[in-house]
């Protein structure tokens, strides 16, 4: 679903039909759901820690990161920000698949060592706001491009509001 997602924005995006962009956005909606409930049920069922292997941290930074970009389209003037987004996730769980890491014990670690989920929760946080604020920015500089070049994308953000989101996350 990420990656029918991250093809229907820019399908959008490159040929401007305005219904691509709605399947796109439910498609990333219907990822996010299905996604957050497998692994709410690998929780529930295997009983293991959620920092017992990278599948599930990296899987909740990215539910996260497209949670919050979902949430900023909806609700501000920020638009286009998941045309960046959806493709991450998609890579990032593609880079699950093809490169499978466990971190063994890291449960026991966790019950020596309580702090420890504190400062990874933290982490992931900061890691979303970091791809947040890499889409913006990369959303403002080709933005920049095309206006020193005579053309304005009507799809983009104006420069200020890809600007002050950048400078905001």
């Amino acid at each position: 679903l990420y990656l029918a997602g991250a093809l229907l924005y820019l399908s959008h995006f490159l040929r401007r039909q305005g219904t691509w962009e709605e399947w796109g956005r439910r498609a990333l909606q219907w990822g996010v759901g299905v996604h957050a409930v497998g692994i709410l049920m690998h929780f529930l069922f295997s009983g293991l820690s959620p920092f017992s292997n990278l599948l599930p941290v990296i899987s909740l930074l990215i539910i996260a990161g497209l949670l919050v970009g979902l949430l900023l389209e909806r609700y501000t003037r920020i638009r286009r920000l998941n045309l960046l987004l959806a493709p991450l996730a998609f890579f990032g769980l593609l880079y699950l698949l093809l490169m499978p890491v466990r971190l063994e014990g890291a449960s026991s670690v966790l019950l020596h060592y309580p702090w420890l989920g504190v400062h990874v929760a933290a982490t992931l946080l900061g890691n979303v706001g970091f791809a947040l604020a890499f889409a913006a920015g990369t959303i403002y500089l080709a933005q920049g491009r095309l206006l020193k070049q005579g053309r304005l994308n009507s799809l983009l953000p104006a420069l200020d509001t890809a600007a002050s989101a950048t400078y905001r996350f």
